[in-house]
């Protein structure tokens, strides 16, 4: 800043002299001028703009990769599969009448069919246009209609709170979604139910789906040796979920599952 020094002499009789003044500057740091500033200033926000260009650019680099796979298993793998089955289906028609060799073409049906499902998720789970609660929710309708109105039962489903332009991860989206068809062959393996019904919620930490039915119900505290039921725990304890199951025999089950959709958290291998 701005000094000013002054001067003045004492003489020998006591009387105080003429003063003299000096003004001087004292000129400040280079890393407290404006023009340190401003660069400073000017610099950090290229370096972000910078930074977001780049992570822009590994974005739409990582979804041109999960979509470039997406189309390469949709036409080398599963037109494969398509193709074997329709050998299958050919041999069947054209063999014998041997019960051996008819099961084991029907065996080859089945097991191509259920490859091709596995193949269909895959694929859905890693496209990129799949990211949102939408497609998320649209999905796990067709897939219940799929299920259910062959066998006679009634689905609904409702959605409250819930954003469906909302981005979900791609390993979150696809374990809610597995979770999910694995609770609904359950019910319709062993619950005997004639209603389902699907309730799809959000509260800003988690995203909750509770699944009920109308069937027989079961004991969720006996000891079981049903994988299924297995893997859906194995699946909410990744992400620190929560899962509540409440059934009572002769009035149905109520499933409710919990998944954080924070964006930070990463599930436990």
């Amino acid at each position: 800043g701005d000094y000013s020094f002054e001067v003045r002499v004492l003489g020998w009789n006591g009387e105080l002299g003429k003063k003299t003044i000096y003004n001087f500057k004292i000129k400040p740091p280079f890393w407290q001028r404006p023009w340190f500033i401003i660069l400073s200033i000017v610099s950090l926000l290229g370096l972000l703009f910078l930074f977001y260009r780049y992570r822009i650019s590994q974005i739409k680099r990582v979804q041109e990769v999960r979509d470039r796979i997406a189309s390469d298993l949709h036409d080398e793998i599963g037109s494969s599969l398509t193709h074997v089955n329709i050998l299958s289906e050919i041999g069947r028609k054209t063999a014998n009448e041997d019960v051996q060799h008819q099961q084991l073409f029907r065996r080859i049906g089945e097991e191509v069919q259920s490859s091709s499902e596995a193949l269909d998720d895959i694929i859905w789970s890693v496209s990129s246009r799949a990211d949102t609660a939408e497609d998320l929710i649209s999905r796990m309708r067709r897939y219940a209609s799929e299920l259910f109105d062959a066998k006679g039962i009634s689905f609904s489903s409702r959605e409250i709170h819930l954003d469906e332009n909302q981005t979900i991860g791609l390993e979150l989206r696809r374990d809610v979604y597995l979770i999910y068809k694995e609770l609904l062959r359950n019910i319709l393996r062993h619950a005997k139910a004639s209603e389902v019904s699907l309730t799809m919620k959000e509260d800003g930490q988690f995203l909750w789906l509770c699944i009920r039915d109308n069937g027989q119900g079961f004991d969720p505290d006996a000891p079981s040796d049903r994988q299924g039921l297995f893997s859906i725990k194995r699946r909410v304890e990744r992400w620190q979920g929560r899962i509540t199951i409440e059934s009572t025999a002769g009035k149905g089950t109520m499933v409710q599952i919990g998944m954080p959709l924070k964006s930070g958290l990463r599930p436990k291998k």
